[in-house]
């Protein structure tokens, strides 16, 4: 269990990293917990950290580390792939540190020193035995056409930066010195094991990661030295002239694009004559060299080409389209060739590496950056050799099979730079692609530029992994983002009727409820219609009592300026609990210790949320008069059929109840007031109140403490032979209450003793008691906050609204806050009139840790926290046998309850 439970925290640990990064898609691959297995959770989360660290965010550092933990776990044994991966990142990540370690200043010096000459950065990675042969043979002779590189070196103050396999960079160094002797050169040896031939197969996507990523790391090392930057392709042959033509096509341009083409042969150029001149140089013309590509990458009058789908390869996925026309070949691609990027653009570019430069141009040249796109009278042109690993299709007359390549655009930026095509010289041809699939194609690039929404589904599966997310040791530390990412997905859904089922509709105005997108939520109620009619005057009703409990408290602090302010809230209707709330729980409240005590150091406002009629009966009755001595009583009343119309629409009772207690919350936080909530169907010691109050006096920012569940009729009994004060008030010594209500449990309480007489242990425990010599030591997962401080009150929060019990308290905690657990129950002695029947649920067995475990897998994180607390409950002549193994049994549980809160190394996150 701790193992699975290592997995899915592990999942939450990539979802953090996202949510702190922020690629807007992380989304297209989350997915829901808990995992059917550890397989399938391996597999999903090496797929999240893939794509949305690795080549979305460019996060090597939190990529590494949870792929670091996967091998902890065994969970790469079978996985080559995933092992290179692993070795990649741990490669580059000490690297990308030093990157980090850059200083502000460094970076300014740079961009304002006086060079004599442009400084530009030439990247150059060689990561085989054939790139060797390639960069010797073809590469470098070809740039060095026309005396191209010389004037170049002659003309930049150029830095060339070599990634070379390990065996041969010696040799590498050794040629570069020699064909380009006036520049710095810096060799830097790649891993023997990321230089396997096996591991860079053609079409493997290992090949793009270690390509892209050292790409990156010297389009880094461009920004820091305020550089222009190129990119030099070893296993690829240039066009006669190639860097003066670069230099003509750079001035004024923040960016060159070009697109290569490829050459599935090398005799198509070596067997070519006339070529190699006197200085061993190869001259191609530009037409010819796209000419003699032309059977290779563009095979018929218009081809698409498609290697690796998006949902696949991210970043490092290539979608192109090809269309050969008269003297031309017009290429459309998602994958560039880096002529140029000045250094006015890596000053704009974030200090992030990105994993595939040539794919994520969009990102690196930002929104305002207009590129020049090469065309045939730029003479640009670079043919790769080797076979593209991706597939072709002839276009003809189907123009349907644009789709496969165009709807894989799912970035609008990506979108616009693939509708500017490159235009490279070719040879004349008569036949030309026809106007129809021009149309076709163009009519889909139009639609390609709106962004990809989740569907429905998708949502739902996302919004459930945010709120497992915000129930985690990270939610606790970064809520609001999770909050925010929520209500960003639920403004995609489209709330129109018929875009949503019945199911799925509920499902969304229930999330957007919990998430505080009160708007959406009754956007999505209004296109239900009928089948929401209700949901809907329900929202529209609780936001309307919202705002007037808001106007409501702006006017009692205009009446009591200066005072401070302290709110009691109840929720009540109904007779049988009306009933109980004035007979015995008003009652206790008005015990000297409680609500009195409050008004002498607080104006005292009691929060009542009932119906008109209840309301009738609570102010007739005896102990209201005396409550309004002491209190100013605020009546928030709801329409009495809204009791009948949520049971007929189903909608679920304690979300119809807590939307309702809320309107405590909102007075309260109007009026930066304490908060005292308390269920109604209790009755307190008599000087409860007080110890909070200074609890809260004290600094603690929430104050809890478990309740006895009681026998009704038992307890009722007890409290009838008491005497009351003269305003009805029940005044209850914490000693006699507790030895009163231990005496008398109800199932629900005797279902939660840890004693192996036990054999009925309840289904769903809040609490767990263990009967000691002296009384009762109670850990509770599950706190009620009864007292919240003005402090948390009076800065903004995003309502859960749907329970007080289950998420108030987190909403209100966020990161700093803490729960102060009472430890000596004398302080605030509390007996329930039972517990509600939906708890009543038991075991056929004694405690089961799993079953313990399972009844709180979506506890929040300050929950679990609370277990830790011992609570005790003095009473010597508990009728319970004692418990043997307490000290073990809480050390156990604890280390059960336990999440994992991974870090990176250098301790964020």
């Amino acid at each position: 269990l701790q193992r699975e439970q290592k997995l899915r925290d592990l999942y939450l640990f990539a979802v953090d990293c996202c949510l702190s990064n922020g690629p807007s898609h992380w989304w297209r691959h989350a997915a829901g917990l808990p995992f059917a297995d550890m397989a399938q959770g391996a597999r999903q989360i090496k797929e999240l950290c893939l794509h949305s660290l690795f080549y979305d965010a460019g996060d090597i550092a939190a990529g590494c580390r949870v792929y670091e933990i996967l091998e902890e776990e065994g969970l790469l044994q079978d996985d080559p792939v995933g092992g290179y991966f692993l070795e990649l990142l741990r490669f580059i990540r000490p690297m990308l540190e030093d990157v980090r370690r850059w200083s502000f200043r460094d970076r300014v010096r740079a961009a304002v020193s006086v060079r004599p000459k442009r400084v530009a950065v030439l990247s150059l990675v060689v990561p085989d035995e054939a790139a060797v042969a390639d960069l010797v043979e073809f590469c470098f002779p070809s740039l060095q056409s026309d005396g191209a590189l010389e004037l170049f070196l002659k003309k930049r103050s150029v830095t060339l930066l070599v990634f070379a396999c390990p065996h041969r960079i010696a040799e590498v160094e050794r040629y570069l010195k020699q064909a380009a002797p006036n520049c710095e050169l810096v060799c830097r040896p790649i891993p023997e094991g990321l230089c396997a031939p096996a591991r860079l197969a053609s079409g493997e996507p290992s090949r793009d990661w270690l390509l892209g990523t050292l790409q990156g790391l010297d389009l880094l090392a461009a920004k820091r030295l305020d550089a222009d930057f190129h990119v030099i392709n070893p296993s690829a042959v240039y066009s006669r002239g190639y860097l003066l033509q670069v230099m003509r096509a750079a001035k004024n341009q923040s960016a060159v694009l070009s697109a290569a083409t490829w050459i599935n042969n090398r005799l198509h150029i070596s067997d070519v004559g006339g070529l190699r001149q006197d200085d061993g140089s190869l001259a191609i013309p530009p037409a010819d060299l796209v000419t003699t590509s032309l059977g290779t990458t563009a095979p018929a009058d218009c081809t698409t080409f498609v290697e690796g789908y998006v949902a696949t390869r991210g970043a490092t996925a290539h979608l192109q389209v090809a269309w050969h026309e008269k003297d031309c070949l017009e290429i459309h691609s998602t994958r560039f060739d880096i002529v140029f990027l000045a250094r006015s653009v890596q000053r704009r570019m974030p200090l992030r590496l990105f994993t595939r430069p040539s794919a994520e141009l969009d990102r690196i040249l930002g929104p305002d950056a207009v590129p020049h796109f090469v065309t045939e009278e730029d003479g640009i042109v670079t043919a790769k050799f080797g076979h593209p690993p991706g597939g072709f299709q002839e276009v003809g007359e189907d123009p349907s099979k644009f789709e496969a390549v165009t709807t894989g655009l799912v970035r609008s930026g990506r979108a616009e730079l693939f509708k500017r095509p490159v235009r490279l010289p070719a040879a004349s041809r008569n036949a030309v692609p026809s106007e129809r699939s021009r149309h076709a194609f163009l009519s889909l690039l139009q639609k390609s530029d709106i962004s990809t929404d989740p569907n429905p589904k998708q949502v739902l599966t996302v919004l459930n992994l945010l709120h497992q997310y915000e129930i985690s040791e990270y939610g606790r530390e970064n809520m609001t983002a999770a909050i925010k990412e929520g209500q960003r997905l639920l403004r995609s859904c489209s709330s129109a009727e018929g875009g949503l089922d019945r199911g799925q509709r509920r499902d969304l105005i229930r999330a957007a409820m919990n998430l505080d997108a009160v708007d959406k939520a009754l956007e999505l109620a209004i296109g239900g219609r009928d089948d929401t009619a209700f949901i809907r005057a329900f929202i529209s009703k609780v936001a309307e009592l919202r705002a007037a409990n808001v106007e409501r408290a702006r006017r009692l602090r205009r009446q009591s300026f200066g005072q401070t302010h302290a709110v009691v809230g109840s929720i009540v209707w109904g007779e049988p609990f009306v009933e109980t709330f004035v007979n015995y729980h008003l009652s206790s409240m008005l015990a000297p210790g409680n609500i009195p005590a409050l008004a002498r150091r607080r104006k005292v406002i009691h929060s009542i949320v009932t119906t008109e009629r209840d309301r009738k009966t609570i102010v007739a009755h005896p102990t209201f008069r005396r409550l309004s001595e002491c209190a100013e009583v605020v009546f928030t009343c709801f329409p009495e059929e809204f009791i009948r119309l949520h049971q007929d629409d189903g909608y679920n009772f304690y979300h119809f109840y807590g939307l309702l207690d809320h309107q405590s919350v909102f007075l309260a936080s109007a009026l930066r007031a304490e908060l005292y909530l308390w269920p109604i169907d209790v009755v307190i010691s008599n000087d409860a109140l007080a110890h909070l109050s200074e609890r809260l006096a004290r600094g603690a920012d929430c104050c809890s403490i478990a309740a006895i569940e009681c026998d009704p009729g038992e307890l009722r009994t007890w409290l009838d032979a008491r005497s009351r004060g003269p305003a009805g008030e029940l005044d209850l010594p914490a000693r006699q209450l507790l030895a009163a209500a231990i005496a008398r449990p109800d199932a629900y309480f005797r279902s939660q003793v840890m004693t192996s007489d036990n054999e009925s242990f309840c289904a769903h425990p809040r609490d767990l008691v263990w009967p000691r010599p002296e009384g009762l030591a109670i850990h509770s997962i599950f706190m009620h906050p009864l007292a919240v401080s003005a402090r948390l009150m009076s800065r903004p929060f995003h309502p859960h609204n749907e329970n007080v019990d289950f998420a108030l308290l987190p909403r209100l905690l966020q990161e700093d806050g803490e729960v102060s657990v009472l430890q000596d129950a004398t302080e605030a002695a509390i007996a329930h009139f039972g517990a509600p029947i939906y708890r009543q649920e038991f075991l056929n067995r004694g405690f089961a840790l799993e079953a313990f475990l399972e009844a709180h897998r979506y506890d929040y994180a300050v929950h679990r926290r609370c277990f830790a607390n011992r609570q005790f409950f003095p009473c010597p002549d508990a009728p319970y046998l004692q418990a043997h193994g307490y000290a073990s049994d809480v050390a156990s549980i604890v280390a059960a309850l336990k999440r994992y809160r991974f870090r990176i190394a250098d301790g964020s996150r």
